[in-house]
């Protein structure tokens, strides 16, 4: 049995308490089975009642398997990608490494990510052994580091929920190297030769950072 506030509930033996006249306490019990299958005991209530000295509870529950979740990767980092584009879809593989079946629901992650959920679906139900796949897209909206999560809540009994970490930088439209300095910039004269090397210095503008096609 376990514990609660005094004034409203009777510790587990060996202690004792006090119940005022036409008052009442509450007896917490705690199901933790070591075994699989089904579990009975009883708990007994001795008082001083002079007609029940003693009451008995039945107490039953199953001990089953605990299920296990694994996620693969940890993480995503998605780099730089420009305002208003979309990356490709990261996979992401949740499996049951447990002997007990997994239930879990998928839960969408910030509005900067975007979320393909699979053959995980967004209620997730694996078998001992099973796995399922779902993705994970960035598509930035304003430019600067952008970070999140995504959940997955479970019956895992030590890894509810579990954490997908994801993050990524949008940089400004036409800069696709992150510079400061917009791909026009760095081309030719005509807007098209990506090889222009304005400044004579023998690296192409579009290969340095702040230099632009002169």
């Amino acid at each position: 049995m376990d514990f609660c506030e005094e004034s409203y509930c009777c510790p587990g033996p060996p202690e004792t308490c006090s119940i005022p006249p036409g008052g009442w306490r509450r007896v917490n019990v705690t199901f933790s089975p070591t075994a699989t299958g089904p579990q009975t005991a009883t708990l007994t209530i001795s008082s001083d009642d002079p007609d029940e000295s003693a009451l008995e509870v039945a107490l039953s529950g199953n001990g089953v398997h605990p299920p296990d979740i694994s996620v693969t990767p940890l993480s995503i980092y998605f780099g730089d990608l420009p305002v208003g584009d979309s990356s490709g879809y990261e996979t992401v593989e949740v499996s049951n490494n447990g002997l007990g079946a997994l239930d879990g629901y998928l839960y969408y992650p910030p509005s900067a990510f975007d979320l393909d959920t699979g053959t995980c679906g967004h209620s997730i139900h694996l078998a001992a052994a099973g796995f399922c796949t779902f993705g994970v897209a960035f598509a930035p909206t304003e430019a600067g580091p952008v970070s999140g999560v995504v959940e997955i809540s479970s019956n895992d009994p030590d890894k509810n929920p579990f954490l997908l970490y994801v993050s990524g930088v949008g940089v400004p439209p036409g800069d696709s190297d992150a510079d400061g300095v917009t791909d026009t910039e760095e081309q030719g004269p005509d807007g098209t030769d990506s090889s222009y090397d304005g400044n004579d210095d023998g690296t192409p503008d579009r290969e340095q950072d702040n230099v632009a096609s002169l």
